[in-house]
C-alpha cells in the first residue's frame, strides 16, 4: 500500500486517470499508456493519458480487446526540434542530421472514429505545417510511436522474447515524419499486452 500511494503521487496517477475518464465520458473513448520510468532515485509505474485524437489503432476488434488481440496501436506526437532531440536521447532513437532536416510529408489530421469528427483546414495542426506560415512559426516534426503484434517467422527474424518463432511478439517502432524508421525494439514483458490501453462502452 505504501508503494501504491508513493507511485500515485509521484507519477501523477490521479490526474492522468481522471483525464482518461473525462475522455471516456465526452467521447466514449479513452486511452492510457502504462510504462516503467525512473524519477531520480525512485522507479515505478507511470500512467499517461493519451488524447483519443492522437491515437491510431486496429478498429477491427472491440476496444476492450485491443491490448490483448489488436494488431497495432500507436500515438501521433508533434514535437519541436529541441523536444524531438530530448525524446530521442531519452528513448535511444537514432536520428541522423538529414532526418532532423526532414519535414512531414502531409498535414497532420486527427480524427476520432467514435464521433466521426475531423479537424478543419484552420486547425492548429494545419497552421503549424502550412509552408506559408513556417517563417513565423516553429518547425514541428511528427513522430509516430506504434506498437505492433507480429509473428517473427513471418518476417524471417529471430524472436527476442519467446524461443518460439511462431509466437506473436510486441514491437515498438518509431517513425519520423512519415519517412524514417528511427527506432525499433521488442518489448520484453511477462504479459502479452500492448502498453497502450483503451476503454469504451460495450455495444450490445
Amino acid at each position: 500500500n505504501s508503494l501504491f500511494h508513493l507511485y500515485s503521487r509521484r507519477f501523477q496517477w490521479v490526474s492522468n486517470l481522471t483525464a482518461v475518464i473525462r475522455d471516456y465520458v465526452d467521447y466514449n473513448l479513452g486511452f492510457v499508456e502504462v510504462g516503467w520510468v525512473n524519477f531520480g532515485s525512485i522507479s515505478g509505474v507511470k500512467f499517461e493519458r493519451q488524447s483519443p485524437y492522437n491515437v491510431v489503432f486496429d478498429d477491427s476488434i472491440p476496444i476492450r480487446k485491443l491490448a490483448i488481440e489488436g494488431a497495432y496501436v500507436g500515438i501521433l506526437m508533434r514535437k519541436t526540434q529541441i523536444a524531438l532531440r530530448q525524446y530521442a536521447a531519452m528513448h535511444g532513437l537514432k536520428i541522423t542530421p538529414n532526418q532532423y532536416k526532414s519535414t512531414p510529408t502531409e498535414e497532420l489530421r486527427y480524427s476520432l472514429p467514435s464521433t466521426r469528427f475531423h479537424t478543419n483546414d484552420d486547425s492548429l495542426a494545419s497552421f503549424l505545417i502550412d509552408p506559408r506560415t513556417q517563417k513565423s512559426t516553429p518547425k514541428f516534426h511528427e513522430l509516430l510511436k506504434i506498437y505492433i503484434r507480429a509473428v517473427p517467422s513471418d518476417f524471417e527474424i529471430s524472436p527476442e522474447v519467446s524461443a518460439n518463432p511462431e509466437f506473436p511478439q510486441i514491437y515498438c517502432i518509431h517513425v519520423l515524419n512519415h519517412q524514417h524508421i528511427v527506432g525499433i525494439h521488442a518489448l520484453n514483458s511477462a504479459y502479452p499486452y500492448f502498453p497502450l490501453l483503451g476503454c469504451q462502452a460495450r455495444v450490445k
